[in-house]
């Protein structure tokens, strides 16, 4: 699940706009430097992202997810920034709080694409001092109480690119809100279960299930659960 949010972002952003800004001269309405060495720059450049939402690494499924693509993103080589409470820092990447009076987010057209997942979700737009034009901007929203607000589907077909449901069902319910199919895209949940070792820490490696084998050292069936989710 990672894996396709990163190849969707890479797909969103086929070249680095704000490099292009960078290297473009309005008054002759030409590269500064040449088409040429424009483009050999473009190619050598990294593609810069930020992820706006929390990351934790042991976090709840959205926030756990934004970690790991996070995570994903450097290894594989892009420049990524996170704007939100980050646990635990990754070395190389940027943190920004929102509103938090320290560490603003900086002045300059640096991201090329901003991925967002939080909840309530922020469906403005981004500001022009971090996203200026060229920036793609894509949304993971799980929505799950029928169709979307009309006000919330107003702004995503005005401030986002794109729309990532994390199962089919998401999906079907963006699609049926009114978000043209072209603009909405399906992202697993999925988390890499041996990275999070969420148990061991917590549990000192104990089973989740307090009536379970594990615990008790003897079969139980006392604790039975199906878990469904579409």
């Amino acid at each position: 699940a990672t894996s396709e949010a990163v190849e969707m972002l890479r797909l969103m952003v086929p070249a680095t706009p704000s490099l292009l800004f960078e290297h473009f001269d309005e008054k002759s309405l030409n590269f500064k430097k040449g088409l040429k060495a424009t483009l050999d720059a473009v190619n050598k450049a990294k593609v810069h992202i930020l992820v706006s939402g929390n990351a934790k690494r042991n976090g709840g499924a959205a926030t756990a997810q934004n970690w790991h693509i996070v995570h994903s993103l450097k290894s594989r080589g892009f420049e990524v920034s996170v704007e939100g409470e980050f646990e635990p820092r990754i070395e190389g990447v940027a943190n920004y709080h929102r509103n938090f009076g320290t560490d603003p987010l900086p002045t300059g057209f640096q991201y090329d694409a901003v991925l967002r997942q939080s909840w309530p979700p922020d469906l403005s737009a981004p500001p022009l001092q971090t996203c200026y034009t060229g920036c793609r901007v894509a949304q993971i929203l799980a929505f799950e109480y029928g169709a979307l607000p009309e006000e919330w589907v107003k702004q995503i077909l005005k401030d986002s690119d794109e729309v990532w449901g994390p199962s089919m069902y998401s999906a079907r319910v963006l699609i049926d809100s009114g978000i043209p199919p072209s603009r909405v895209r399906t992202v697993s949940r999925g988390l890499d279960c041996e990275e999070l070792d969420i148990w061991e820490q917590r549990l000192g490696g104990a089973s989740p299930l307090p009536g379970s084998a594990e615990l008790k050292g003897e079969e139980s069936k006392e604790n039975e659960v199906l878990f469904v989710f579409s």
